[in-house]
C-alpha cells in the first residue's frame, strides 16, 4: 500500500473535550493533542509518531483503547499567560468505539506533516512498514 492510499481517522479535539466531560478548577482549561487512528491497531500524531492501540478490560468488556494525553493548562488572566505543562497531566481512557464518532476520514498525508523534514521522512517510512505488515 502507497502512503497516499492510507485513510485514518483523524480526531475533532473540539468533540473529544466534551465528550470527555471533565470538570476542572477555576483558570485551568483542559486540552488535547492532536491525533488520528488507523483502523483500531494504530494511534499516530502529525509528526508521524505512532504506536500499537492496546485491548483492556474497560466498561465490562475487553476492547481496543486509547490513552488520551490531557493538559491542564493555568491561565493567569491578569497577566494574560497560559502555562501549558510539557508532559500531559494525566491519561484519559476512551474506547475505540467512542473515537470513531468524534472522528472524520482523511488521507494519511492530509493529516501529518508529510515530507516535511528528514526526521518525519524516517518515521513516514517505519510508519507505512508497520500498516503494509498489518495489511498482510
Amino acid at each position: 500500500m502507497d502512503i497516499k492510499d492510507v485513510i485514518v481517522r483523524k480526531i475533532d479535539s473540539k468533540k473529544l473535550l466534551s465528550f470527555l466531560n471533565i470538570e476542572l478548577e477555576e483558570n485551568q482549561e483542559l486540552e488535547v493533542s492532536s491525533f488520528a487512528l488507523y483502523k483500531d491497531k494504530i494511534e499516530l500524531t502529525p509528526d508521524c509518531c505512532f504506536g500499537y492501540l492496546p485491548k483492556k478490560h474497560f466498561k465490562g468488556k475487553i476492547q481496543t483503547v486509547v490513552d488520551v494525553a490531557c493538559h491542564i493548562v493555568k491561565i493567569n488572566k491578569d497577566k494574560g499567560i497560559r502555562s501549558y505543562p510539557m508532559n500531559p497531566s494525566f491519561y484519559k481512557a476512551v474506547a475505540f468505539d467512542d473515537l470513531k464518532l468524534l472522528s472524520e476520514k482523511v488521507k494519511l498525508i492530509d493529516f501529518i506533516r508529510y515530507n516535511y523534514n528528514p526526521r518525519i521522512i524516517q518515521n513516514q517510512n517505519l510508519l507505512m512498514k508497520h500498516i503494509n505488515d498489518l495489511e498482510i
